[in-house]
């Protein structure tokens, strides 16, 4: 228990090192393999849902990737981004200025439901997105969390979730080590940095260590199903990266299983 918790301290504190995520974002975040992919994905399942997306939260909100991402195809949308991160919080309002009438920015601690608090009057929402947020919180969070995720969502709304999850062996996640190793140094190289290989895997597998514990992707589409999440599936996945997703019942979903299966 408290290893989890300093994990989660630690995470807090290091994404409040204005170096840290200067370098994050310079040499790794743009390295994630196929990110450009997993950003597909989740806007088709949101084009896809049947509907017009007018408010949502970005939880674990970074730079603003994902809400920049969302705001191209639906720029009337209201978006509140939520993060523990002052610096990444600032990077994100500046991603996102042309966008700031229809942002607002949260500093809050996910691995707390004292969260809600700074939410709740925008509620209910049709979408909530999440970016590699929950690897990185302690377990015990991670249910209540999505508890908390669907208490916030209206009826038909979706959660759609970006996310390392765990190998099935260390053979494969070796393989995938060196995968997004490679992706990563790639990245590096396109934008000018110099990045030696074998500290770079050092490093990489260090902090992954000691800063997240991936569940596996089973575990975590079950956990969906369990807490009322209907059309729960795994819609992209490279090795560890995948992206989910699950909607609340209501909505176009109920109308649909009442035309399917009756009545009225």
């Amino acid at each position: 228990m408290k290893t989890q918790n300093k994990r989660h301290i630690d995470r807090g504190a290091i994404w409040n090192d204005p170096d840290v995520v200067k370098k994050y974002i310079e040499t790794v975040r743009g390295g994630v393999p196929f990110s450009d992919y997993q950003l597909e994905t989740m806007l088709f399942l949101l084009k896809n849902s049947g509907r017009c997306i007018k408010r949502f939260l970005d939880l674990g909100c970074g730079n603003g990737i994902l809400s920049g991402a969302l705001l191209l195809d639906y720029p009337e949308a209201e978006g509140v981004l939520v993060d523990n991160s002052e610096v990444l919080l600032k990077e994100a309002a500046e991603q996102l200025k042309e966008h700031s009438r229809n942002i607002e920015l949260v500093n809050a601690d996910l691995g707390s439901p004292r969260w809600l608090d700074s939410v709740a009057h925008k509620a209910k929402y049709d979408a909530v997105l999440a970016g590699y947020l929950f690897s990185y919180l302690p377990k015990e969070r991670r249910r209540p969390l999505l508890n908390e995720i669907f208490s916030l969502l209206s009826p038909g709304g979706m959660f759609i979730c970006l996310d390392q999850v765990k190998s099935p062996s260390p053979w494969v996640q070796d393989v995938s080590d060196t995968f997004g190793l490679d992706h990563m140094l790639a990245y590096a190289r396109k934008r000018g940095a110099v990045m030696d290989y074998e500290k770079s895997g050092k490093k990489m597998k260090r902090s992954n260590v000691r800063f997240n514990d991936p569940e596996p992707l089973t575990l975590q589409l079950a956990r969906l199903k369990n807490l009322g999440f209907v059309e729960v599936d795994c819609c992209f996945k490279v090795f560890e990266s995948a992206v989910f997703s699950g909607t609340k019942p209501g909505g176009k979903i109920i109308r649909m299983l009442r035309k399917l299966f009756g009545g009225g």
